[in-house]
């Protein structure tokens, strides 16, 4: 009577993960499932990595993902946030029952970390940034080198970090050959071009002390590992400072449900 149906026979003896990969197993020859979903989002770029994903009706996509206990779950914030932008997880405890629901988890309600810079040039925004990474910065240092036998002073800025490694930031004031003349004595001198954005200017500098960083880092939504889980990408640099104090530096307008779970991870955010 119902030719269109699909059986599934179970054995009662089944786990309830066992049964779904049957079912879906089922449906797969009329509509392959995928595995993988996400957005994009002022950015951010999130990714749902789900062992069955399924469109309902209201072509939201289902994703299921069975998880060990109730430590694994996806926090209620983000799982709002998902579903707000067309994806419903469904997150399977072993004995079958659906880890849905409020969580006791941060609602958006978190005292967030989260500094706002309106740096009104390339110079003043380096010296905002070298400050807060617990780095030190002297604009304007004399810096004197030989050419054609004689001893030239020309200036340039100065960023140093606990240990001595230390280099000279140039904005365009050092012409011809004293760049060459001033690196050849053995002083690091970083070059900025006028068009270069302000993550391009932490970056070049970063890589010039040997500090190591991030780029456009990625954050796990759940305590459990990334095959089968929710990872936010943000347009950015995740640095660590001398105190092990991780910050994320990002042009991004960051949604709401981003920096609770970057509020989560300890991490402070440092936008422009």
């Amino acid at each position: 009577h119902r030719r269109q149906a699909k059986v599934v026979t179970c054995d009662a003896r089944d786990t309830p993960e066992r049964i779904i990969a049957a079912v879906f197993s089922a449906l797969e020859g009329e509509t392959p499932t995928a595995t993988e979903t996400g957005f994009g989002d002022r950015g951010v770029r999130i990714t749902v990595r789900a062992k069955w994903i399924k469109a309902d009706n209201d072509r939201q996509q289902i994703c299921i993902t069975p998880i060990a206990g109730p430590e694994e779950r996806t926090p209620e914030y983000m799982r709002r946030y998902l579903a707000q932008n067309g994806i419903v997880l469904k997150e399977v405890l072993p004995g079958g029952r659906p880890a849905a629901g409020a969580d006791g988890t941060l609602l958006g309600h978190a005292v967030k970390d989260i500094l706002a810079l309106t740096p009104s040039d390339q110079k003043s925004f380096l010296e905002a940034v070298v400050r807060l990474l617990g780095f030190s910065y002297a604009p304007n240092v004399p810096v004197t080198f030989p050419y054609a036998g004689i001893q030239i002073q020309a200036y340039a800025n100065l960023v140093s970090i606990p240990g001595g490694t230390e280099t000279l930031v140039d904005f365009g004031n050092l012409y011809g050959d004293a760049l060459a003349q001033i690196r050849n004595s053995g002083m690091v001198v970083v070059s900025i071009d006028a068009g270069d954005g302000y993550g391009t200017v932490l970056r070049k500098v970063l890589t010039a002390l040997g500090r190591p960083f991030e780029d456009n880092p990625v954050f796990l939504a759940a305590n459990r590992s990334a095959q089968y889980n929710t990872t936010v990408a943000v347009q950015g640099l995740l640095c660590t400072n001398p105190d092990n104090q991780r910050t994320l530096f990002t042009p991004a307008d960051l949604p709401g449900p981003v920096s609770d779970l970057l509020n989560a991870e300890g991490v402070a955010v440092v936008t422009w």
